[in-house]
């Protein structure tokens, strides 16, 4: 019964996402105006206001969940993952309640004004919706990623991911959501000492490249990922060399160049191989050459479900492409 409820969820989760809202829309404006005239102590579950307010509520409430509808439909608050919920999903969120509050406040000035509307809904209403809406999708990104966490098993591989940047941050991630890659990191080493002691995705940034003996003796780390794709030669040599005196072994991302090809994935680690040693020094993109080839221009981004492919949306985005067409193909 449950999984049947869940494959109906799922093939209609637009619709269901969109009732859900609905609901939720209701019970703010119904908790702004319990705030406003305050909840009877004996009766909670309702009301205590003069009953001239009474059709006011029913009124408004129609006209509030269609403006918040349109509203939200429009930033398209209806289509995301909410366990994927992110800055710009935060960012919409508060787009679409402010643009809302805005028209409502305009409708309740020309038509509601002679009931006596108190713009003290307006305010509480607009606020209920940015922290009812936005609260639940972080708590449920929160439990997905606390799931994440307790589906690592203990007898993964310990490992210390060398490189608190993108590619760092992206191989946390990538390790978090694949428990069947049998690896569980246990800290983040990386030379700029603003991160030291700053957390990704749970896991602490703990020192620098020379601290990789002690960290990996003192957390029984077996293993070092370096996710420094951009790193050159020298670079690589010298964690590879901290690695060896700490007794572990060294793995290492592919070049940002294959990431981006889509010739390997990014789960695809690879002990450290003489070209890697040998790596000649990062190349600095013609960015002006980016521009003029994506600006004004319609932009197809193939594989955009996964990491790789999100972040080359948001890195073309910065070029003022007219759109971008993501496609997945999960």
């Amino acid at each position: 019964m449950i999984r049947s409820l869940k494959e109906f969820a799922v093939a209609h989760r637009r619709a269901v996402l969109m009732l859900a809202h609905a609901a939720i829309f209701a019970f703010v404006h119904w908790l702004a105006f319990a705030l406003r005239f305050d909840v009877s102590a004996d009766r909670p579950f309702f009301i205590d206001m003069h009953p001239k307010y009474v059709p006011l509520f029913a009124i408004t409430l129609a006209l509030a969940l269609s403006i918040k509808m349109a509203a939200f439909a429009y930033f398209r608050l209806f289509s995301g993952w909410w366990r994927y919920v992110g800055i710009s999903d935060a960012v919409n969120l508060a787009k679409a309640a402010t643009i809302s509050a805005l028209v409502f406040a305009v409708a309740a000035y020309l038509f509601l004004s002679p009931f006596g509307y108190p713009r003290s809904i307006l305010l509480l209403d607009w606020m209920l919706t940015i922290l009812v809406v936005g609260g639940l999708r972080i708590s449920i990104r929160a439990l997905r990623e606390r799931q994440l966490w307790d589906a690592v098993a203990p007898s993964a591989r310990r490992v210390l991911i060398v490189g608190a940047g993108d590619a760092g941050e992206t191989l946390a991630r990538e390790i978090l959501s694949r428990p069947r890659l049998n690896y569980a990191p246990v800290g983040f080493v990386d030379d700029d000492p603003s991160k030291h002691g700053s957390y990704i995705h749970g896991v602490r940034v703990l020192g620098g490249v020379d601290d990789i003996p002690d960290i990996a003796a003192r957390l029984n780390a077996s293993e070092a990922l370096i996710a420094v794709p951009s790193a050159g030669g020298a670079a690589v040599k010298r964690i590879v060399e901290a690695c060896n005196r700490a007794g572990i072994e060294s793995r290492t991302l592919p070049g940002l160049e294959s990431l981006i090809d889509g010739r390997v994935s990014v789960s695809a680690l690879r002990k450290v191989s003489i070209e890697d040693l040998l790596r000649r020094e990062p190349v600095r993109l013609d960015e002006r050459a980016i521009e003029g080839l994506v600006r004004d221009k319609i932009v197809l981004v193939t594989g955009a479900g996964g990491s790789i492919g999100s972040e080359i949306c948001r890195q073309t985005a910065r070029f003022g492409p007219r759109g971008i067409v993501p496609v997945s193909y999960t």
